[in-house]
């Protein structure tokens, strides 16, 4: 029987450029390959919420002066200083779609298009839809990557291959890569814990 892992104690606290505002699905609250959550608690500036759950409180207010969309589409950067808040929907595609159609605010706002990843990941937690697909977390730290904060950029890539190789090897994935196919993972080791992957295995988003 495999062990479960954890990564609580590898999670960097992080100080972004800009703060990171992540709506999340509520079906992805309960699924242990959701990279958003994560995210969250190593960038402490950061607010997450459950969009659909009750008991979620109210999202900020969107639209705002600074405001941008993280967004699929032609690449697009914001001018220096221009971005304050980085709104993120978190979820698969279709969960996405659905958020970003009720979210009305959302369509008129600036968005954050990035270029195609060029660091391939060694392992994936989730099937991607598209060629340039992230999970979450990998979408944030390209993001803040763009925005020249490699510092928090590097620290979200190197705790999302701690998270993807964990997850993957208690699915029975290929973990057999082993950390050497990830590369350096800036001091991150593994832990035991008790957090189960699931064996979800929805397209794209988290």
């Amino acid at each position: 029987m495999r062990q479960p892992w954890c990564y609580c104690a590898e999670i960097p606290q992080l100080t972004a450029a800009a703060q990171v505002v992540i709506l999340r699905h509520v079906k992805e609250r309960t699924r242990a390959s959701n990279s958003g959550l994560i995210a969250h608690h190593a960038l402490p500036g950061s607010l997450l919420f459950d969009l659909g759950a009750p008991d979620s409180p109210t999202p900020p207010e969107l639209g705002l002066a600074g405001d941008w969309l993280l967004f699929p589409g032609p690449v697009n950067l914001p001018p220096p200083g221009a971005l304050r808040r980085l709104i993120v929907l978190d979820g698969s595609w279709s969960q996405c779609r659905s958020m970003f159609g009720r979210l009305t605010k959302l369509h008129t706002m600036p968005r954050l298009s990035l270029p195609p990843p060029t660091r391939p990941p060694a392992m994936r937690m989730r099937t991607q839809q598209r060629e340039d697909g992230m999970a979450t977390m990998e979408a944030i730290a390209e993001a803040l990557d763009a925005l020249g904060d490699a510092e928090s950029a590097q620290g979200l890539r190197a705790l999302y291959d701690v998270m993807a190789r964990q997850h993957l090897d208690q699915r029975g994935g290929p973990a057999a890569l082993g950390p050497a196919a990830l590369g350096p993972a800036a001091g991150l080791e593994s832990a035991p814990s008790s957090l189960d992957a699931d064996a979800d295995d929805d397209q794209g988003g988290s």
